[in-house]
Formats: structure tokens, sequence, C-alpha cells
């Protein structure tokens, strides 16, 4: 919740990077289901 409050908060202050902003978030989020998923990957050959 509190990353929806950052964002909306960040529309508040300015409105124009609002794109840059959500396009950063999205990469953020996809880097961190990679990463999460290879450590998965991961866990299951250690296992």
């Amino acid at each position: 919740m509190g990353f929806l409050v950052k964002i909306i908060d960040l529309v508040h202050v300015n409105p124009a990077g609002l794109n840059l902003r959500l396009s950063q978030a999205m990469n953020m989020k996809k880097q961190a289901i990679y990463s999460l998923r290879t450590y998965l990957k991961a866990l299951e050959y250690d296992m």
C-alpha cells in the first residue's frame, strides 16, 4: 500500500513526471519478480 501512496504523492507534486515514475516503477517490479524467480530456482537446485 505504501508503494501506491508514494506514486499518488508524486502525481500531486509533479504530474509531468508521472509517466517516467510509472515506467521506473514497472521496471523495478519486473526486476524484483525476475530476481525472485531466480532465487526460487536456486532454492530448487539446492534441495
